[in-house]
């Protein structure tokens, strides 16, 4: 074989080995962001909370995704924009009876800074884009808390809880579901404990778990797991004139590139200043970071003592949960 006949070779093995290494992706990465003020349904910040109410801000630890689109204009309905997740693979579970669930198992939790979906560019349709739709699935974050009370001792899961008194200020960690229906094949984990007691069993919305170290002894509390009332779950549509999202699912609307709207009484403008627009010829990644906004994002009938604390909620609640869930969303592009 001649010289000019080795390079022709080794080139062509070296363009086989390195095809495909060139695919552009779009990526969406979370941001928890504390600052920004929470947000009512239809995208206003909210002012006045009544009285009566308490709220704080979580640390958040994760969310999941159960579905993300973008949408061309202020008109598109929800679920009919171009979908980004799920795109490879399902998560929804079909009982005997035929009722569908989002199926925790299938769920990935990401945390501050990680990316809930990184596709390739080529998967998603050309287009110019004005808004981004976010439904979430699952929550997870760490609340003070403060507890004045006696509890007995008590097994759970074949785990012997010590009683005593306790009081004080303590922190706890909180999952909550917020789609309409989850399916848990082998329980979930709240932080450290697995609540193996829910098995094969779907949940409805409104259903979160509850775990807390109370002690010297290092054991994390598991309260037990309350089930709300089927209730709307926590959404912000600034298109809620336009272009309703159902209530049974945690959705957020908010404009690309968009503004915070700040004023009371102000309708949202149904025009992103700065639509992202998808060639299908680009030659970078599309990087969108979106916050999503924490502050006071928990609320409670602040009804016991009315020090804007939430008192004894462990292990029978005496202030009732109001809302709680992500309030706002601002998805940016930082890379283009």
């Amino acid at each position: 074989m001649n010289r000019l006949a080795c390079i022709a070779l080794l080139a062509l093995v070296f363009a086989s080995c390195t095809k495909g290494t060139n695919e552009r992706y779009l990526i969406l990465k979370i941001k928890f962001d504390p600052t920004e003020e929470r947000l009512d349904d239809s995208g206003l910040v909210v002012t006045n909370f009544p009285s009566g109410v308490g709220k704080l801000t979580p640390k958040y630890n994760s969310i999941a995704a159960q579905y993300i689109e973008l949408s061309s204009d202020s008109t598109t309905p929800y679920g009919a924009g171009t979908p980004l997740f799920p795109l490879f693979k399902s998560i929804s579970h079909t009982d005997t009876s035929g009722h569908i669930a989002v199926d925790y198992g299938s769920l990935e939790m990401v945390g501050d800074g990680e990316a809930v979906l990184s596709i390739p560019l080529s998967s998603v349709k050309p287009g110019t884009y004005q808004f981004l739709r976010f439904s979430i699935a699952a929550q997870n974050f760490d609340i003070p808390y403060k507890l004045d009370t006696t509890i007995s001792n008590f097994i759970y899961n074949g785990i012997n809880y010590p009683g005593g008194y306790f009081s004080g200020l303590y922190n706890a960690t909180i999952a909550t579901f917020s789609s309409d229906s989850t399916y848990f094949k082998d329980g979930y984990s709240i932080k450290y404990y697995l609540n193996n007691n829910v098995k094969d069993a779907i949940k409805r919305q409104g259903y979160w778990g509850f775990e807390t170290n109370i002690g010297t002894n290092s054991i994390y509390y598991p309260a037990a797991v309350t089930t709300a009332t089927q209730q709307e779950a926590s959404s912000v549509n600034v298109l809620y004139r336009k272009s309703p999202t159902p209530s049974s699912f945690s959705v957020f609307t908010a404009a690309v590139n968009g503004i915070k709207y700040s004023k009371n009484g102000m309708t949202p403008p149904t025009i992103a200043p700065m639509p992202l627009t998808i060639t299908g010829t680009e030659t970078e990644s599309i990087v969108i970071e979106c916050a999503l906004f924490t502050k006071n994002s928990f609320e409670w009938n602040d009804n016991f003592s009315g020090d804007n604390q939430w008192n004894n909620p462990f292990p029978f609640p005496k202030e009732s949960i109001i809302d709680m869930g992500i309030r706002g969303m601002k998805p940016v592009v930082i890379n283009k």
